[in-house]
């Protein structure tokens, strides 16, 4: 018959269960980014119809000029010669997931990093919080990747001419991006 020896390793296995038992969590996206610089909206609000889709109650009123080639362009309001206003309409933004896209398409490089970590927690060699910290820069890098990087669905005619024939999906002011952060609470 063997005999097996019980060693205390590191503090024991009391220290290992405390250090897993004690796991925290990280929120990763849009945490508090105030407002967009028109001030009528949050950055939240403005991903969460990015993130999901919408409608928005446009209330009409909105100036524009018929150009050369026949076509409508905004204009700021106090323009001269406009050839008029919109009526109230209804505008649909469609889905540019961001943040669900990212962890679906990331997923695998996701859980291994969580696998990679996980055996430095057990042996006390890094901190739940430094793990959490160091996921959270992780994954909100690659949302802010998917944002630049996309693929999203274009932008409409009109939202083209009305800003730049250049402008992608979700990067405007670049304010949604820098808004992506995370917050590590035990």
């Amino acid at each position: 018959m063997s005999s097996f020896k019980r060693e205390k390793i590191d503090g024991g296995l009391e220290a290992v269960q405390k250090r897993i038992r004690k796991p925290g969590t990280v929120d990763i996206g849009i945490i508090d980014a105030g407002k967009h610089p028109s001030g009528d909206i949050t950055i939240a609000h403005i991903g969460f119809v990015h993130e999901f889709g919408g409608v928005i109650k446009h209330p009409g009123g909105t100036p524009y000029k018929i150009m050369a080639n026949g076509q409508a362009r905004f204009v700021p309001l106090g323009t001269k010669g406009i050839a008029g206003t919109t009526q109230p309409h209804d505008i649909t933004i469609p889905e540019r997931s961001f943040l669900r896209a990212t962890m679906v398409e990331q997923k695998k490089e996701i859980i291994s990093f969580q696998k990679s970590v996980l055996p430095k927690i057990i042996s006390g060699d890094m901190t739940t919080e430094k793990a959490l910290g160091l996921l959270g820069e992780l994954v909100s890098g690659m949302i802010k990747q998917k944002i630049v990087k996309g693929p999203f669905q274009e932008l409409a005619a009109s939202t083209k001419r009305a800003k730049a024939p250049k402008t992608k999906p979700l990067i405007d002011t670049g304010q949604l991006k820098n808004s992506i952060t995370y917050s590590v609470n035990e």
